[in-house]
């Protein structure tokens, strides 16, 4: 078989948020970096033959208030740097013992954090979900906890998943109790079931291998991507930009801006442009031959065939869903209740003020990992905005212009001789 070469791209950016809470890390090559501890990326991520040590990828999307996402997600990428520099243990041969030490590794990052966490008590409550990559000799090995996602694309098949989310609404899929259509839209789509962190009990994540095929894109992602475009969406995407890894990614951007997005986003791909396996048929994740998450006493007590409800079982709420829409309706309430006043009040001695409501005004650290307020590029997405002294302005009969997002540049910006999170105080990173 001939050598295994890669195409990469990636970019993490705080895209509907305020601050960026995910975090990633690329080693292209892992057999270098065992060796010198270093990571270096050229100019141009193309054409790099997988080295014998493998390349690794990974997402880590953080969770928690003030800045405490961050640091979850910078400990998982942390510990999983210092856990790969030494590979000596493991038999690279051997299918079990890479999956094992995968495992393990990704235990290491919750105990990490929950130590962090004891030492630091205004970082409790913190956590981070993970998915990693390691492509190595001629296998894909997949490894994650939480609700961050592994695809595979080939054009001689179609888009499969690689990972299966730990949440609570994949649960009711898996379950026969919801259809796999409506998983998307369902209102507690942002509950996940497993997470690094999590002081309830120990990370307990999943990690499958599946075969390396010629013509692959492996996509990894934080539900900023998968949670606004559908599987069918990104599959039409990467379908269309098969040439050119870096057009798969700025699509996949462009499309995501258009509609406006309401997370932290990151997105890594590599393609396998040479060796590799001939493509057969798509091979992703087999729910039938093995359920991710194994029916419990307790989650059959709290979920029915007729109203499935929320389980009574250590869940992590990523973000807010009914506390946004409190704070809409509050608002548009203040902006009738001001327009009414303002009517009685100066109606007789000058022309009636307009109340224009700029932002919603949300005075609470807990809501600040929520979605308070509809963005103005798309009503029917909503995204994250700060508190500012200007939430409430009152302007005499014109309206203020809105001001539409930034999108970033997509220009590489990658740190010689080091890892790309050496960067990771800027807002956006690409790759």
């Amino acid at each position: 078989m001939k050598p295994i070469h890669l195409d990469i791209s990636a970019i993490c950016d705080k895209a509907g948020r305020p601050v960026n809470q995910d975090n990633f890390w690329l080693c292209p090559d892992l057999s270098t970096y065992t060796s010198t501890g270093k990571v270096s990326l050229e100019d141009r991520l193309v054409g790099i033959e997988l080295p014998s040590q493998g390349s690794l990828f990974l997402v880590a999307d953080g969770m928690g208030g003030q800045s405490a996402g961050e640091v979850a997600s910078q400990i998982v990428v942390d510990t999983i740097k210092q856990k790969f520099a030494d590979l000596s243990a493991v038999d690279l041969a051997d299918s079990l013992s890479v999956k094992r030490f995968i495992k393990q590794v990704i235990v290491d990052a919750d105990k990490e954090m929950k130590q962090y966490a004891a030492l630091h008590p205004e970082t409790q409550g913190m956590g981070s979900t993970i998915v990693l990559l390691w492509l190595l000799a001629d296998r894909a090995y997949v490894g994650w906890c939480g609700d961050s996602r592994a695809y595979c694309y080939n054009e001689a098949n179609r888009l499969v998943r690689l990972s299966h989310d730990h949440s609570y609404v994949q649960d009711l899929v898996d379950k026969g109790l919801l259809p796999e259509e409506h998983a998307f839209d369902h209102p507690n789509s942002n509950i996940i079931t497993r997470s690094l962190g999590d002081s309830g009990e120990k990370a307990n994540p999943e990690v499958k291998d599946y075969p390396i095929h010629c013509g692959d894109i492996f996509l990894l992602c934080s539900d900023g991507l998968c949670g606004l475009l559908r599987d069918e969406e990104i599959e039409d995407i990467l379908s269309a930009n098969t040439t050119s890894i870096g057009n798969c990614l700025k699509a996949l951007w462009h499309r995501g801006t258009s509609l406006g997005w309401n997370d932290n986003t990151t997105i890594i791909l590599a393609k396998v442009t040479e060796g590799g396996e001939e493509p057969t048929h798509a091979i992703g994740y087999d729910t039938k031959a093995n359920n991710p998450i194994p029916p419990t006493s307790t989650m059959d007590e709290h979920i029915s065939q007729t109203a499935p409800a929320i389980p009574s079982l250590p869940v992590r709420r990523k973000r807010g869903f009914w506390i946004p829409v409190i704070a809409v309706v509050a608002a548009l309430l203040c902006l009738l209740v001001g327009i009414l006043i303002g009517r009685t009040l100066y109606a007789p001695k000058s022309p009636s003020t307009v109340l224009a409501v700029d932002t919603v005004s949300v005075v609470s650290d807990t809501l600040h990992n929520l979605r308070p307020i509809v963005s103005q590029e798309s009503p029917k997405r909503i995204k994250a905005q700060t508190v500012t002294k200007d939430s409430v302005a009152v302007k005499q009969e014109k309206q203020p212009t809105a001001t539409p997002i930034k999108e970033p540049a997509l220009t590489p910006i990658i740190e010689k001789g080091d890892t790309p999170t050496a960067v990771f105080s800027t807002d956006t990173i690409i790759l």
